[in-house]
């Protein structure tokens, strides 16, 4: 297998295998050698196609449904400091529980916590403009924003988060445990809009 190729995420959040349900996850060949070598997890390959530049493929260590999962794809060439923030970027259409576990696994490791919000144009997936996004999350929040343990800004929209040599903060993946990230933003605007809230 060719070093650059890439398990491709299948579409479901878990999968049933030998009567055990696993977690579905995108890698690529070397964060699988390194999680093998560093977490003993084994890893497995679903469906591989060694024809294609993209192979689809299952990852997996066993599901814990109460426990999230963390990689750190890049980490911070500076020692670790009090008061920095834990950076997310998204839509919020809307805020939900599965948002807020999110935000809260760094508030967990002491970190506070910055929301950006994409300024995208409203439409039918997005139907609230970033301006009240900001402010549905600030009230939220209105006591940790108070304390400054979250800040809440608009940034412009995004194609794609990059980063040079040696910076000084983690990239960290967190993997929601199924219940999490079974929550769909869009099951509740579809809601929303049944109950004429939007």
């Amino acid at each position: 297998m060719m070093a650059n190729q890439y398990y491709e995420v299948i579409d479901t959040l878990s999968i049933e295998k030998e009567g055990k349900t696993y977690l579905c996850q995108t890698f690529n060949v070397g964060l699988k050698e390194f999680l093998e070598n560093n977490y003993g997890k084994e890893l497995y390959i679903y469906g591989e196609s060694l024809d294609q530049d993209k192979i689809r493929g299952i990852v997996i260590g066993e599901e814990n449904n109460n426990e999230w999962g963390k990689i750190v794809h890049v980490g911070s060439s500076l020692p670790a400091k009090d008061g920095r923030y834990a950076m997310f970027v998204g839509r919020w259409q809307p805020l939900h529980e599965g948002h807020q576990a999110l935000f809260q696994q760094a508030m967990n490791e002491g970190k506070n916590v910055l929301i950006c919000i994409r300024d995208i144009e409203p439409d039918e997936k997005n139907p609230f403009s970033a301006d009240t996004v900001k402010t549905n999350i600030e009230r939220h929040y209105q006591v940790e924003v108070n304390l400054g343990k979250v800040k809440v800004m608009v940034i412009p929209d995004i194609s794609s988060v990059e980063f040079g040599r040696g910076v000084g903060y983690d990239i960290i993946e967190r993997i929601p445990p199924q219940q999490i990230g079974e929550i769909s933003a869009t099951k509740i605007r579809e809601q929303m809009r049944s109950e004429g809230k939007l």
